[in-house]
């Protein structure tokens, strides 16, 4: 999913790992702002792993790496992500 890179308004955080992260530490979204383009696009949610900013892998980098690959993505004007996102199936 791409967006415009000065309206998406969302944090991003680093999670432990769990089974669903095959135990490793993945960044992930932790809040999206209210009325930002994420917000607004609905398909960003809190808690969906940021797997890959432009192309390039964020699987088992640093929250810092994270948010610099967010910070040279301002310089082309938009952001694509690649997400993961946890499926609840049958309450687990």
């Amino acid at each position: 999913m791409s967006f415009p890179w000065v309206s998406i308004f969302f944090f991003v955080f680093a999670t432990t790992g769990s089974n669903f992260t095959n135990h490793f530490h993945q960044v992930a979204i932790g809040h999206i702002v209210p009325g930002g383009a994420a917000d607004m696009d609905q398909r960003l949610k809190t808690g969906d792993e940021i797997m890959k900013v432009n192309g390039q892998s964020t699987v088992n980098e640093s929250h810092h790496k994270v948010v610099g690959l967010m910070g040279q993505a301002s310089s082309q004007g938009f952001v694509h992500l690649t997400v993961r996102r946890r499926i609840v199936v049958n309450g687990r």
